[in-house]
């Protein structure tokens, strides 16, 4: 599954005609026409390299599909990380694009003793592969997500298994820049959303040739599940009835970004692994705050923001909350974390968005466009920067009055999403795109008429050309746009009307080009945009018309060269545009006629 492949339908459909002009790690930027562009922001990532900060490389597209290869395995191979999947058993391979080596995860042991897969069944869906009836009542998935490979236990009764062992081998390795590592946590829920009570263990650690380790990771589930006693103090208490079935998972993970950029603050403490969050009052009146942060945004400073989306789904409503979005009030928004919540370390935007129990559930688009372009209205703002939003509880009495809240950790997951929609700005994205294409004609004969006491004036008129080959080259994640290029004419004819004693000027009148190939060159986060270009021609005679006693005079003639090669370099944060190059003519021949005595 290719996860913009349903952003591309989704913009195909709401803008024909639309093209992608920019990718950051988490975005796609579209140019939806109207000079209009349109950033669609996910929390997981969209796109990957193998060097996220070497902004010379290609940002590609994630495909979480899983496919069989040769040999009956079952594979991902695009992304940040390769899986290898094993139908026969219980077991996948994990490695990723970075310097390190395989994690390889089996299932040792079911109920104490060592599996039996004689009624076990495979299934593939998408970015999951099941493997059914492990053991009686006992179904187990793996879930390939952008960041990493998540694997779901499924206790469907209560005469099924509850434990279960892993044989684990990986690098000798804890850093997780380096390495990807099987994180020895497990977690899980009832049918009813109920956490379990878990115990974990790991046992016959030893480390193999080659310096990699192996050890035995044992997760297993008592039979209980948690609920709260008291609302008013918030007392929680273990029970021996849960709702069939339960889920119970584990992971193999990379420091990528994701499941922590959304959470929940709970009386001052910061919550980023949970799979929903309660925002509001909860129990016994403590306010209970949400976070959720998007990192890369591709919109530039100084961008007139005409419309900005949080969509969130709300699985639940109690009571009647009330809640005030707000971004934090900084150029680049750091992560959330202990001392970074929305309660301490958050500046508030001056603009908000109230949101009450009138959105209702399901999938909600909150409108954020003021508080959008506050922020990137910032002077230290710039493409790429992280922006993070809090959602305040402001509730001012009551127990248990919250929105329920899907997070990124949820299966299956609709986590947070920002749609941008923008004009003007510096560009952004890593696309390289020539701008208008001129094409061949055997004729070009545009007409501009100008009424009303107004200057008609065409812009650069594209015409033929045999061979168009610019080259555009762009560096730290922006965008170099080659202009108009304007080539080759077997004959050229515009003609201007002017009335009402006004003068109507054509622009440069661009024409035949024998070799064409502009450099532009950008850095230092850049666009370099090199202007009309007019080139060769063996005659040149454009007509102007003035009547009522007027001149038309035809603006700046742009006229003959052999070739012509200008190079555009910029620097430091500006944009380097060359202006309209005019050049040598063996003959030039405008020809104005008045109406009326002249002057």
């Amino acid at each position: 599954m290719k996860l913009a492949e349903a952003i591309r339908q989704r913009i195909a459909a709401e803008a024909p005609g639309s093209f992608e002009v920019g990718r950051t790690l988490h975005s796609k930027t579209f140019d939806i026409g109207g000079g209009q562009r349109r950033v669609i922001q996910r929390m997981a990532p969209l796109h990957w390299r193998a060097n996220l900060a070497d902004g010379a490389q290609t940002w590609k597209e994630i495909d979480l599909t899983i496919t069989q290869g040769t040999g009956g395995q079952y594979r991902v191979v695009s992304g940040f990380y390769a899986v290898l999947i094993d139908p026969a058993q219980v077991s996948y391979r994990y490695a990723t694009n970075r310097a390190s080596g395989v994690t390889v995860v089996t299932l040792a042991e079911v109920g104490g003793a060592a599996p039996d897969y004689r009624a076990m069944t495979v299934e593939v869906a998408g970015n999951r592969f099941t493997w059914r009836d492990v053991a009686p009542g006992v179904d187990m998935y793996l879930v390939c997500r952008p960041r990493y490979a998540e694997l779901f236990k499924v206790v469907r009764d209560a005469g099924a298994a509850r434990s279960f062992g892993w044989q684990v081998t990986e690098d000798n390795d804890d850093d997780p820049n380096r390495a990807a590592r099987f994180v020895r946590e497990t977690a899980g829920w009832d049918a009813d959303r109920a956490p379990l009570e878990m115990t974990t263990a790991v046992s016959n650690q030893r480390v193999l040739a080659g310096g990699r380790r192996r050890f035995l990771y044992r997760e297993t589930w008592t039979g209980r599940v948690s609920r709260v006693t008291d609302r008013a103090t918030r007392q929680r208490g273990w029970f021996d009835d849960p709702a069939y079935p339960a889920i119970i998972d584990a992971t193999v993970t990379e420091n990528i970004g994701a499941g922590a950029d959304d959470g929940s603050e709970v009386s001052g403490n910061w919550f980023g692994t949970f799979s929903a969050a309660d925002i509001g009052r909860g129990y016994g009146e403590a306010p209970q705050h949400g976070g959720f942060r998007f990192q890369t945004v591709d919109v530039p400073q100084g961008a007139t923001v005409s419309s900005a989306t949080l969509t969130i789904r709300v699985i639940g409503i109690s009571g009647t909350p009330t809640v005030s979005i707000y971004a934090d009030d900084v150029d680049d928004a750091p992560a959330w974390g202990a001392s970074s919540r929305p309660s301490s370390g958050f500046t508030k935007t001056t603009a908000k968005t109230n949101i009450t129990s009138s959105i209702g559930t399901g999938l909600e688009a909150i409108d954020v466009t003021a508080i959008v372009q506050e922020i990137v209205d910032r002077a230290g703002w710039t493409n790429n920067n992280d922006i993070r939003f809090g959602a305040f509880n402001t509730k001012a009495s009551g127990s248990y009055q919250v929105f329920t809240v899907e997070m990124y950790e949820n299966v299956g997951t609709d986590e947070a999403q920002l749609d941008i929609t923008y004009t003007g700005g510096g560009g952004g994205g890593t696309t390289a795109t020539p701008g208008v294409l001129a094409s061949t004609t055997a004729t070009f004969a545009p007409t501009v008429t100008a009424t009303n006491h107004k200057t008609a004036t065409p812009g650069a008129l594209a015409a033929a050309t045999a061979a168009f080959a610019p080259t555009v080259t762009a560096t730290a994640n922006r965008v170099a746009t080659a202009g108009v290029a304007a080539l080759g004419l077997t004959g050229y004819a515009p003609t201007v009307t002017v009335s009402d004693h006004k003068t109507a000027t054509p622009a440069v009148a661009a024409l035949v080009a024998s070799l064409f190939a502009p450099v532009p060159a950008a850095t230092a986060h850049v666009t370099a945009t090199p202007g009309a270009t007019s080139l060769s021609t063996a005659t040149f005679a454009p007509t102007v018309t003035a009547s009522d006693h007027k001149t038309a005079t035809p603006g700046v003639t742009s006229l003959s060269t052999a070739t012509f090669a200008p190079a555009v370099t910029a620097t430091d944060p500006k944009v380097a545009t060359p202006g309209v190059a005019s050049l040598t003519t063996s003959s030039f021949a405008p020809t104005v006629v008045g109406a009326g005595p002249g002057r």
